[in-house]
């Protein structure tokens, strides 16, 4: 099992920052997520509880349980591979315009080696991880157009691609049954804490 680590996502932010465009930091928290995890039939036997009168078996997923916890982190894994491709397909249909970004990713993939196990192409505008239920990313934070250069526009101003990545990792989640409690949910912003670290972009 692949769990993020802090020091990963700040690395790639400072990767990103070396272009001198904007870069946003951005984060959400499943709710209830172990509630949520079903439990196949064939492992409950493993849940079960010798009592006084017999057997007692519990078949929902344990908070802190460490069996809970290898297979939760295989579900979060999921859910990650499937925001990347959501995000890809974002920067698909809004290519970006912006000339420091399109020099990052030029010089990017003129001195990255191809992609392995899985990782994000080295000239991705985003980075994003989970650790369990907790997710964090971030995105180049650049204005939002799309590939006839429409620009996308959210309540009367025109987003960011880090808002987008940050709703294609909503969406994901949703599509799977989960969804980003909002009271803990981070929006692209350029300080988050993130697994009990604070990330700061300006300091």
């Amino acid at each position: 099992a692949r769990m993020m680590r802090v020091s990963e996502l700040s690395e790639a932010a400072a990767v990103m920052r070396l272009s001198g465009a904007p870069v946003a930091l951005w984060s959400g928290d499943c709710d209830s997520f172990y509630r949520v995890m079903g439990r196949q039939q064939a492992g409950l036997w493993r849940c079960a509880m010798a009592v006084r009168g017999g057997f007692q078996v519990d078949a929902r997923c344990c908070f802190g349980s460490a069996a809970d916890a290898a297979k939760c982190v295989r579900v979060s894994n999921f859910l990650v591979h499937h925001a990347r491709r959501a995000i890809a397909a974002v920067d698909a249909r809004c290519p970006s315009r912006d000339e420091r970004v399109l020099a990052w990713q030029a010089a990017r993939r003129a001195r990255a080696d191809a992609a392995a196990d899985g990782a994000p192409p080295p000239d991705s505008l985003c980075a994003i991880g989970a650790y369990i239920d907790d997710c964090g990313g971030c995105s180049f934070a650049d204005l939002a157009f799309e590939a006839d250069g429409t620009p996308v526009m959210r309540g009367g101003r025109q987003a960011t691609r880090a808002e987008l990545h940050f709703d294609a990792l909503r969406d994901t989640l949703a599509h799977f049954g989960h969804r980003s409690k909002e009271s803990k949910e981070q929006p692209p912003c350029d300080v988050i804490d993130l697994l009990g670290v604070t990330l700061d972009l300006p300091a």
